[in-house]
């Protein structure tokens, strides 16, 4: 087993990308973006791209949940 680090951020997302920011938050992944933001494709085809925002809470503090 590893080592696991976390980070939680407090942001404020430009208006443009709030959309999809609350998709991904909810499901959606990035590759479903990257036609309307080609600055997205390479991260997309990252194999734990995925993991972020969501992660694997397993690993964090239980106050993290909420």
């Amino acid at each position: 087993m590893g080592m696991y680090t976390g980070l939680r951020v407090k942001v404020t997302v430009k208006e443009e990308y709030r959309e999809m920011i609350d998709d991904i938050n909810n499901g959606a992944s990035w590759s479903e973006y990257t036609e309307q933001f080609p600055f997205l494709s390479k991260y997309a085809q990252q194999s734990r791209a995925g993991f972020i925002p969501r992660g694997s809470l397993c690993y964090m503090p239980d106050c993290w949940e909420v």
